[in-house]
């Protein structure tokens, strides 16, 4: 019995990591973010990115002509570009509440270069 009970608390504890991760992906999902500041764009806070379902990302003012994402756990990956694939923000995306962190790196999509400056960009959902 007390076997049985230790391996229901480790699966219970398992599903519940499961359940924040995909908890995580589907609050970013169709939903709109203020920027309220950005060490990289000064020139986007109080702007918005919206974060839609098919995978793709629009900025206002917009910033590029294409624009995609993915979240996998906490790392959220933002590949831009004019018209085609070209660089790629990859960094940790946290919500607590109504507010997001995203503190990144640039670096572009061929894997040619790596920036070594990490941003910091603070939004809040709409």
């Amino acid at each position: 019995m007390a076997l049985l009970a230790v391996i229901l608390c480790v699966n219970f504890a398992a599903c519940s990591d499961d359940d924040d991760e995909q908890q995580s992906t589907s609050t970013l999902s169709g939903t709109t973010w203020k920027i309220v500041s950005s060490d990289d764009f000064p020139e986007m806070v109080d702007g918005t990115i919206t974060f839609n379902a098919n995978g793709t990302a629009t900025t206002s003012p917009a910033s590029w002509d294409y624009m995609t994402y993915s979240l996998s756990g906490s790392t959220l990956t933002i590949v831009c570009g004019e018209s085609q694939p070209d660089d790629k923000m990859v960094g940790t995306f946290t919500i607590s509440g109504n507010t997001a962190t995203y503190q990144y790196i640039w670096s572009d999509v061929n894997g040619e270069w790596t920036g070594d400056t990490q941003y910091k960009m603070t939004l809040q959902k709409q």
